[in-house]
């Protein structure tokens, strides 16, 4: 005690100056005491932070499954685009499908008889399909040949109706082959740039 109290004698000024700062401290902590306390955050405040931010972490989730949806959509949209003739890729269609069919026939040995007029139908603005009708008179081998090329083709032809008769019932060497084939075009400029890729 003796030496505590010759410190204190001795140090006078610094233990008024220690005296003085912690009674500014507990003024200032009273004055500002509400103040202090909303700054440091109550059990029940972090409890409903931590909610928020798991609501939040929610909802970040289901965001990202959505945009994981839409671009696997959007995947096999454009996978599947091949099939579709694009004029924008493709070219004008009534003038290039009849082209089409007789370089898929002449790459299979198929020599065709008649080809008629492409006919569109237009199914809305962004949606059409045209129409051509075809006859043939050939081996079923050769037949056979055609009709595997022309599924194998990009833009892809869907047959309307096919009719496959002997061109003598008595000999079926000859085959005669008669149908319609569809051919969907999307005129869509928008649908163009996805499916050309100019659209990220």
């Amino acid at each position: 005690m003796d030496r505590i109290a010759s410190l204190i004698s001795t140090n006078r000024k610094a233990v008024a100056g220690i005296a003085v700062v912690c009674v500014l401290f507990l003024v200032v902590v009273a004055l500002y005491w509400k103040e202090i306390v909303n700054f440091w955050p109550s059990g029940e405040k972090i409890r409903n932070e931590l909610s928020g931010l798991e609501k939040l972490h929610q909802e970040l989730q289901k965001e990202i499954i959505e945009v994981q949806n839409i671009r696997q959509v959007r995947q096999a949209f454009i996978k599947q685009g091949k099939d579709f003739w694009v004029p924008k890729r493709d070219g004008d269609i009534e003038s290039n499908i009849i082209k089409k069919v007789e370089e898929v026939a002449k790459s299979s040995g198929l020599k065709l008889q008649n080809i008629g007029n492409a006919r569109p139908t237009k199914v809305n603005e962004d949606i059409s399909f045209l129409e051509i009708n075809i006859e043939a008179k050939a081996s079923m081998e050769e037949i056979s040949r055609f009709i595997a090329e022309l599924y194998k083709t990009n833009p892809c032809f869907y047959w309307r109706k096919c009719v496959l008769r002997p061109f003598n019932p008595r000999d079926a060497k000859d085959i005669v082959l008669s149908g319609t084939l569809n051919v969907v075009s999307l005129t869509s400029d928008n649908v163009a740039k996805v499916l050309m890729g100019e659209e990220k």
